[in-house]
């Protein structure tokens, strides 16, 4: 819930508006004390998130534009946080000022780029017969990717008011990659899980630029697994695939109850992974407690992270 903050005349500093990083610091500083220190750290960044155009040319108003890091975090500021942005420009700089927001040109570069290759990869690996998949090499590893011709992310998720948490719990995995790991998504049937999971293995790779990143089954791992142990090098190459990851995400992962070998792979890989650093995430339509069995208790490694339930 926002807090209720009172701005003085003092505070909105409208006497001395040619100097705008201090606007600029001034709405940040008064937005985090109305939103709280978390939620501001969340979205925006005290030296970066604001500017202030005060002085704009003839028959322009004056502007504060509010950058963010990424297409998620622009779309959720618009959404959730536009109204509390207003008040506060009103009181800082006065209400004549208009807002803009916008990606970070550094971002906004980025991304515009990584699309671009995306695009030109995709492209250059769709045959005459293709029907809207394609498979795509990424750059290290050699690891094929099955991703449609314009893969999802989140921006095509709509998360709703029920799922803050989670979504508060998404965005942070983008601002500390493998900090939250693993990344536990409970929620019953049909309620988005294999949607949310492919749409941030996508983010991933677009926004972050990370180009080892797999979304899969617990039903696809397992088969790969179990064909690698019909002899020669298959285990071996089975493991350096899915333990030299940026992100692993796997889907159902419920699937794995009462396979007692394959539950055992996993829980190496996901070992492997958190002590990388590298993000995981699981999605289950039931609780960590009853994936396990006894002698193999993966429920403690599926919580140590963050959990999220989505309805």
């Amino acid at each position: 819930m926002c807090q209720d903050v009172t701005l003085s005349s003092q505070d909105s500093i409208i006497n001395n508006r040619s100097e705008s990083p201090n606007l600029a610091s001034t709405i940040a500083t008064h937005l985090a004390a109305r939103i709280g220190k978390d939620r501001f750290d969340l979205w925006f960044s005290q030296d970066q998130s604001f500017s202030v155009n005060s002085t704009p040319p003839a028959n322009t108003p004056p502007r504060v534009i509010v950058s963010a890091e990424n297409s998620f975090s622009l779309q959720r500021i618009k959404g959730t946080l536009a109204d509390d942005v207003r008040d506060i420009v009103n009181h800082v700089c006065g209400p004549h000022f208009q807002i803009e927001y916008k990606l970070s040109k550094f971002v906004a570069t980025a991304e515009t780029s990584v699309e671009h290759e995306e695009s030109t990869s995709v492209k250059s690996s769709v045959s005459p017969h293709s029907l809207g998949m394609v498979s795509v090499e990424t750059q290290r590893g050699n690891l094929p990717t099955s991703i449609r011709k314009a893969p999802r992310g989140l921006n095509s998720f709509s998360f709703g008011p029920d799922n803050r948490l989670i979504e508060a719990g998404v965005e942070q995995l983008f601002r500390e990659p493998g900090q939250f790991a693993p990344f536990f998504v409970f929620g019953p049937t049909g309620s988005g899980k294999s949607h949310l999971l492919e749409s941030i293995t996508n983010d991933f790779r677009r926004r972050l630029r990370l180009k080892r990143c797999v979304y899969l089954s617990a039903e696809q791992f397992t088969s790969e697994f179990v064909s690698s142990l019909r002899g020669g090098t298959g285990l071996p190459m089975f493991r350096r695939k899915y333990r030299d990851l940026d992100l692993l995400a796997i889907d159902d992962i419920q699937f794995l109850a009462g396979k007692r070998a394959t539950l055992g792979e996993f829980q190496h890989t996901m070992d492997n992974l958190i002590r990388a650093g590298k993000q995981i995430i699981v999605s289950s339509d039931r609780p960590p407690i009853e994936l396990g069995h006894p002698g193999n208790d993966i429920s403690a490694g599926l919580t140590a992270g963050r959990t999220g339930t989505l309805q």
